[in-house]
């Protein structure tokens, strides 16, 4: 989900939905997300901060896959409960991207 809060741009994943209701207001609904990395929930989401969803991520002129949060639950909490785990993945990730685009060029 992509939305704005506080100035800022966030694109997390939704986790749940609240719902409440008072004498003067109306039924409203909020969204719950949760960024991936992150152990806490954000701050409800309401209606006006919601922008939009996210259907695909595109890198280099070429569709990127999203990831499914099953499978890797395992990278998901190392990366959560570890800066440096993460400082480590990001940097390997990043290495590991320019030695296949590198090749790949050179092929060409």
């Amino acid at each position: 989900m992509l939305f704005l809060q506080e100035g800022r741009l966030f694109v997390h994943r939704v986790v749940g939905r609240k719902v409440a209701a008072s004498a003067d207001r109306p039924e409203e609904s909020w969204l719950i997300t949760r960024g991936d990395r992150l152990r806490h929930e954000d701050p409800p989401v309401t209606a006006p901060e919601l922008l939009g969803r996210l259907v695909s991520i595109e890198r280099d002129n070429q569709k990127v896959g999203l990831p499914a949060h099953e499978p890797n639950r395992l990278i998901v909490r190392l990366l959560q409960s570890s800066d440096r785990v993460t400082y480590l993945y990001l940097r390997l990730a990043a290495g590991w991207r320019n030695l296949f685009l590198r090749r790949a060029k050179c092929q060409a």
